[in-house]
């Protein structure tokens, strides 16, 4: 896990009396799929952009080789050529993708890995590039973040907690992926919780007691 702290700039509100940060989630794209829908992610960007909103990454940005799929190849004795080769390959598929994002470097909160991801020869990974690329923090697997954000009404600014995660599991019901949610906000005060992986968008909220 990875623990940064970052003081957004605040925009005014469309329903509440103080200012707030708009934050937007990005992950799950599996760009190079053939069910990736670019024409969707260009219109969540775009939004995204002309609302002066952030964004944090979810995992599963490209869709490259899964856990399984990393672990055979690591057991497979390759020629330097090959693998080169292999390299070569998804760092042209992170480029497409880089592509798209272009319009949001330097507005990221920073990005968490998912499963699907692919490992360079050199120690670093497709979603450490990314977040280079994008001028971000890589997070690892979760990410807990504390936003400062400004003060209202001569009152100093506020504290909001936010953990980060890609998730994993499966069910065949919305309630599946809510249970798995809702089970990090125990060991975790966290006042927001991100989670993707399961390619639904699905929101709740749980009262809470914390002290400041």
């Amino acid at each position: 896990m990875e623990i940064q702290a970052f003081q957004p700039k605040v925009v005014a509100s469309w329903s509440l009396p103080m200012n707030e940060v708009r934050i937007l989630p990005i992950g799950d794209v599996q760009y190079g799929a053939q069910g990736c829908d670019i024409d969707r992610l260009k219109r969540h960007i775009d939004w995204g952009m002309e609302h002066d909103c952030y964004f944090i990454g979810l995992g599963d940005y490209l869709d490259v080789a899964s856990p399984s799929n990393r672990r055979m190849l690591q057991e497979v004795a390759l020629y330097d050529s090959v693998r080169e080769m292999m390299d070569n390959k998804m760092e042209d598929e992170l480029a497409k993708l880089l592509c798209i994002l272009k319009p949001t470097v330097g507005r990221w909160l920073g990005l968490v890995t998912g499963h699907h991801r692919w490992d360079y020869a050199d120690g670093t990974n497709t979603d450490t590039r990314l977040a280079e690329y994008l001028e971000t923090d890589y997070l690892g697997t979760q990410g807990f973040s504390l936003l400062r954000v400004g003060e209202y009404n001569n009152r100093a600014p506020a504290q909001v907690k936010m953990l980060t995660l890609h998730g994993q599991g499966g069910g065949g019901l919305l309630g599946a992926s809510m249970n798995k949610l809702d089970k990090y906000r125990t060991p975790y005060p966290a006042d927001i919780v991100l989670m993707g992986h399961y390619h639904v968008a699905a929101a709740t909220k749980r009262t809470q007691f914390d002290m400041r």
